[in-house]
């Protein structure tokens, strides 16, 4: 079903000033994106498989090498992940017997624990990395170098979606 979607645009507004309006469907919009992201998931596993990684731990250790030490806590990995607390325990806990990461007590407050990757877990997460950009060139091998670029633009603007939508 086609819909109408009035979209406000934050873009250079001296020009109309006015509301775009974008016809598309929703449900075939739906679709491919999560045909996408099933490709995607399916894609990583099979790439840390030969590693005994989920994609989850992956994703948790990725979380953990990218962002400054006092944002590696539970609590910020586990809402990074979209995951409630209980199941991020769970998993901070098998990765930490596994030996990929470890928790270390702040020395401003007591009460907070910060989470570090191990040499194992930071060699794991790269050879992980390494499996996976084969496993997506493999994957994206079909496409030209202009559509990989328009593919990449693409998602970029999707990732960085803060502009404000009002729906009719």
């Amino acid at each position: 079903m086609a819909i109408k979607v009035p979209i406000r645009f934050r873009g250079d507004k001296s020009k109309t000033g006015l509301e775009a309006e974008r016809i598309f469907n929703i449900a075939e919009w739906q679709k491919l994106q999560d045909s996408v992201a099933n490709a995607h998931r399916v894609i990583m596993a099979k790439a840390l498989e030969n590693f005994e990684l989920l994609p989850v731990e992956w994703l948790f250790m990725k979380n953990l090498s990218e962002d400054k030490l006092e944002n590696n806590t539970l609590t910020y990995i586990s809402e990074a992940l979209s995951m409630n607390l209980p199941q991020a325990t769970l998993l901070c806990s098998r990765m930490i017997k596994k030996g990929l990461i470890r928790k270390k007590t702040s020395q401003k407050d007591r009460r907070v624990k910060y989470l570090h990757c191990t040499r194992k877990g930071q060699k794991l997460l790269y050879e992980g990395e390494q499996s996976i950009q084969h496993a997506m060139r493999y994957w994206l091998f079909d496409l030209t170098d202009i559509e990989i670029e328009q593919y990449v633009r693409i998602l970029k603007k999707i990732n960085g979606f803060d502009i404000p939508i009002t729906f009719n």
